[in-house]
């Protein structure tokens, strides 16, 4: 049997008219005549619909399936599996010129070493990933999160390349709440429970860090689907609204933070990585006696005990504060981004290894 023998291609589109008939072209030059590739567009505002009826008049292999008002990728591309008829789903971005060149990497392991579902990585050996430094260091981030939390031990969750066999996939298709964005995180999570055979493979990605349709709302879905996948372990969600109270608390921080770093720097004149080093352990001891209150079983009462949770949770952050100061002067002096924003973009990345060190560390 060849390589796409019996395989499905969805291609979701949304306003990629220019791009849209290279990327298609580029897909039929690598997978021939033998695949059955599906276009799925949704709400679109400019010509793709139209370019996409063409391409599907003009090649027999390509079926169009086209919605007025829109759905949301992962409704768009569930409806496209509904409609496919190969033995071996796949789903490729249409915004990336090296999407063929992903195509083959997803679909050979699962028909020539039988693993049930392969997902593109953007992250980590052998992958070409182009994108800008602060995408990369917001998906390093929040894939670390998601892993650590859903226990999925998956590097990239949404990278846009993914193939699963049919038979697996109609198994978890009911467990498949998501309508919009995160189909994806879906779908690793219910085959790592499962037990499917799965395999991360590097890919080449090229993105445009504008081009993304998405904005602030995919935040509400994104921590609903997390907790309903929780929720569905049938386990207590306790380190979840964990999470929850830390991030919560750490934001508070940020602004404690952020708000002691403008004032040092601009009302008292100080150089801003003195200020960040100050406002930083402000912040460390502001968060101390908050996670302590509200997040983690109190410590036991007593100044001795007080000050050891506070020497504990300095040298704890200690490499969080590494980090954080090393993105503030990185950002700051090299890329000449406004201190403010790279102050924040250190706090993102230092949380997460603060909130284990914490945990484990400090209120075990």
């Amino acid at each position: 049997m060849s390589l796409y023998e019996k395989v499905s291609i969805i291609v979701p589109a949304y306003n990629e008219e220019d791009v849209l008939v290279e990327t298609i072209e580029k897909m039929l030059g690598e997978i021939g005549e033998e695949a059955e590739l599906i276009i799925v567009e949704d709400g679109c505002t400019d010509q793709t619909p139209k370019i996409a009826a063409q391409l599907a008049e003009k090649y027999s292999q390509i079926k169009h399936i086209h919605f007025d008002e829109r759905q949301g990728k992962a409704t768009a591309i569930k409806k496209a599996f509904e409609q496919a008829k190969g033995e071996i789903l796949a789903f490729a971005d249409s915004d990336t010129p090296s999407a063929h060149e992903n195509i083959p990497k997803i679909i050979e392991p699962i028909k020539n070493e039988d693993y049930d579902i392969v997902i593109g990585s953007r992250h980590g050996k052998n992958s070409e990933s182009q994108r800008g430094l602060l995408r990369k260091i917001h998906t390093t981030y929040t894939n670390k999160t998601i892993s650590t939390i859903l226990g999925t031990g998956v590097k990239d969750h949404q990278c846009g390349f993914k193939a699963i066999k049919r038979e697996k996939y109609e198994e978890i298709k009911p467990e498949l709440k998501s309508d919009k964005w995160f189909l994806d995180i879906e779908l690793i999570y219910h085959a790592k429970s499962n037990g499917y055979k799965l395999k991360s493979v590097p890919v080449k990605y090229t993105s445009d860090d504008e081009s993304s349709s998405a904005g602030l709302e995919i935040f509400p879905e994104f921590f609903k689907t997390i907790y309903q996948l929780k929720k569905s372990e049938g386990k207590q969600i306790k380190r979840l609204e964990q999470y929850f109270k830390f991030g919560v608390i750490g934001v508070v921080g940020a602004i404690i933070n952020t708000i002691l770093l403008y004032a040092f720097t601009e009302y008292l004149g100080m150089y801003y990585m003195l200020s960040a080093f100050l406002s930083i352990e402000a912040a460390i001891i502001s968060m101390f006696f908050l996670n302590n209150k509200f997040t983690f079983k109190p410590l036991k009462k007593g100044f001795e005990q007080i000050i050891k949770g506070l020497i504990r949770s300095n040298i704890i952050r200690s490499v969080g504060i590494i980090v954080q100061l090393g993105i503030l002067y990185s950002l700051t002096e090299y890329f000449g981004i406004n201190y403010l924003v790279s102050n924040l973009a250190g706090i993102l990345i230092g949380g997460i290894f603060t909130f284990y060190g914490e945990k484990y560390h400090n209120w075990n």
